[in-house]
């Protein structure tokens, strides 16, 4: 009978054991939605962050932009979506369907670098000479840029100036042959090997599209050095850049993806949309060309045509005099 009833007591806590491991079980289950339900939470406020940030109004104006102040806002629109789709891509990357590089020296959206070059008799058919403040006197080849990139560096520039920044272009278009004599200045004086790290061979160099430009500050006495991103007058161009269709180009901690050092005075102008883009995700050009779905792609042409729809009604003017080809080069 002692036997039986030992039995049958073993029974009994076998049974509630079981039962208090589905109970446990079912709690981590209801721990497991209320993770997932927080999860959806912090997307939500990913969603409000990137509002909020695209609510900026980087417009002036008395500088006729207001036409382009909602790109920022259209832009961040499907943010969101894409951090699930990027997750696909590191998932799945063998059936990624990335977008094409654009090599179309006309587009603000090109990609220049060592494995996409652009044409040696390439020569921008739009260069004009921007109304900002230069770290020299005088008209140069430097000074020139294509008529939508001076465009909105000067709404940067303005906006800098505004919060108390005084920022200074220093080098904009160079042409194939300029850069073949830039290149090797600095391969005469830093080695091959360390050129470059620095410097673009021609045919390879984003300032033979005149969409970038090389600026500094008086504060660092106009040079071009790392330590103007440290400057109050860097972080600014670095925080609020993109506003304006603008991106560093080769940002810290990219190198090995630009193969150039980190640049912070080489700002790129590729759109507000794109800007925003890469500002957004951490990314350089050449991420962006890896990483972006076709579905995803921006559509650098609106910009294009925005700015083309502001000259139509006659809210660009440049007092550029000279043609760039009859510009002295230094």
């Amino acid at each position: 009978m002692k036997k039986m009833l030992l039995s049958f007591a073993v029974v009994i806590a076998a049974f509630i054991g079981i039962v208090g491991y589905r109970l446990n079980s079912s709690v981590d289950i209801s721990k497991g939605s209320t993770l997932v339900y927080d999860t959806e939470e912090s997307k939500g406020d990913d969603k409000e962050n990137t509002d909020e940030a695209s609510s900026d109004n980087p417009g002036d104006a008395s500088l006729g932009e207001n036409p382009e102040d909602t790109v920022l806002e259209e832009a961040a629109v499907n943010l969101d979506e894409e951090k699930a789709e990027d997750a696909e891509i590191t998932q799945t990357p063998k059936k990624r369907n990335t977008i094409s590089v654009n090599t179309d020296p006309n587009s603000i959206g090109v990609l220049v670098n060592r494995d996409y070059l652009i044409d040696k008799d390439y020569v921008p058919g739009d260069l004009v000479v921007p109304n900002v403040r230069f770290s020299y006197y005088g008209v140069y080849e430097k000074s020139f840029m294509r008529e939508i990139a001076a465009y909105w560096l000067e709404r940067l520039f303005k906006a800098a100036e505004r919060d108390g920044m005084i920022l200074e272009a220093v080098s904009a278009y160079r042409s194939y042959e300029t850069q073949i004599s830039v290149h090797n200045g600095h391969v005469d004086n830093l080695g091959r090997d360390e050129a470059e790290n620095v410097s673009a061979e021609a045919g390879t160099s984003e300032h033979e599209t005149g969409l970038c430009i090389d600026i500094s500050c008086q504060t660092l006495g106009d040079s071009l050095e790392e330590s103007f991103g440290v400057y109050e007058e860097g972080i600014w161009v670095a925080q609020n850049a993109y506003k304006y269709g603008y991106v560093i180009r080769y940002p810290y901690d990219k190198e090995a993806v630009t193969g150039y050092d980190y640049e912070p005075w080489h700002i790129r102008y590729v759109g507000k949309r794109l800007a925003l883009r890469l500002h957004k995700k951490n990314w350089c050009l050449e991420e962006y060309y890896q990483n972006t779905l076709i579905k995803n792609e921006v559509d650098v042409t609106k910009d294009e045509e925005k700015f083309a729809k502001l000259k139509e009604d006659g809210l660009v003017s440049f007092e550029t005099t000279i043609p760039a080809s009859a510009a002295p080069v230094v």
